[in-house]
């Protein structure tokens, strides 16, 4: 960034030589935005002569590869999708030659089909793997995904009240109820229940152990078993008493969800991201933390379980009655 000196009225500049040699300089321009342009075209300059002399390749495709290919990312199947979905769009292409005009193209693209949230996230893989290049080979690629982030609207809250959750169960059978069950009392996601092993049941302490490469966030957690999460575990085993997996290797009950809801009559009902809901949503309403609700649902911010808050205003009212 342009800095002025002491007893100079021009603008000096920072760039690194082709070389790899640090430089400081004056720009000989008196305006800001010209000494900028300036800086950034030395600096593109100099990384473009580092590159051919090294060998370095700054190809989209290069640059993604190498991010995903360090610290088990690949292990991620969202990972994936999202670094597929930006390769198909900018395949080819130098990072050099990509601007924020492109990154507002990809946007507008991708909005055709998804949320604001899911394009985010897409930016956010793009910019880390353009920060992680360049921290790793030394260069100065320029980041068109950084700040480019659209605000995102609310995030929806649709939980079962406790009378839709014993209807939802009267009209679920067999191992969908008891899917629902353990879902709507533990908060885990869906693939982690279907993915759960007896191994990492603790009936006698009442435990349930998900280790780091069982959960989205790569965090170890632990969920107490609630009586009816310890109910549908039971009839699991009952279920499958040799099978290595709580549910017996089932990948995924979602359509029995759906049945189980359309003839319980609840509408506007993601099966199971909004199980999840309304485990922390009744924690909340029960006078549970959002910290502590934020450890046992796994979130890596505190700010993903501020949506929640507004289920339980009287810890609001508490909190100005200490005055």
């Amino acid at each position: 960034m342009p800095y002025r000196q002491k007893g100079s009225k021009y603008w000096y500049i920072n760039f690194v030589e082709p070389s790899g040699k640090q430089a400081r300089r004056s720009s000989g321009t008196e305006d800001f935005q010209q000494a900028k342009a300036i800086e950034q075209k030395l600096r593109s300059d100099g990384y473009e002569a580092r590159k051919k002399a090294n060998g370095v390749s700054a190809s989209f495709d290069a640059v993604l590869v190498e991010y995903l290919e360090r610290s088990n990312r690949l292990e991620s199947r969202s990972n994936v999708s999202r670094a597929r979905t930006l390769a198909d769009f900018f395949r080819g292409r130098s990072y050099h030659d990509i601007t924020r005009q492109d990154i507002d193209q990809y946007k507008a693209h991708r909005l055709k089909t998804v949320s604001i949230s899911t394009i985010n996230r897409d930016l956010v893989i793009l910019s880390a793997a353009i920060q992680e290049y360049n921290r790793r080979h030394g260069s100065e690629i320029p980041n068109p995904a950084k700040g480019a982030k659209e605000k995102e609207p609310e995030s929806r809250v649709r939980w079962l009240t406790k009378a839709e959750y014993a209807r939802l169960l009267e009209c679920a059978s067999g191992e969908v109820a008891d899917l629902i069950r353990l879902l709507a009392h533990t908060g885990m996601r869906a693939q982690e229940a279907y993915g759960l092993e007896w191994k990492r049941v603790d009936l006698d302490r009442k435990l349930i152990t998900l280790e780091m490469i069982h959960t989205k966030t790569k965090k170890r957690r632990t969920i107490p078993i609630h009586p009816e999460s310890r109910v549908s575990l039971d009839n699991c085993y009952l279920r499958n008493p040799d099978h290595a997996l709580v549910f017996g290797g089932v990948k995924d009950r979602k359509k029995g969800i759906l049945g189980a809801l359309s003839r319980a009559g609840i509408e506007d009902f993601h099966p199971h991201h909004d199980l999840r809901h309304t485990f922390a949503s009744w924690l909340v309403i029960a006078g549970a933390s959002l910290y502590e609700v934020k450890d046992l649902l796994g979130h890596s911010s505190i700010e993903e379980t501020q949506k929640y808050a507004h289920l339980a205003p009287e810890n609001l009212q508490r909190a100005v009655n200490l005055l």
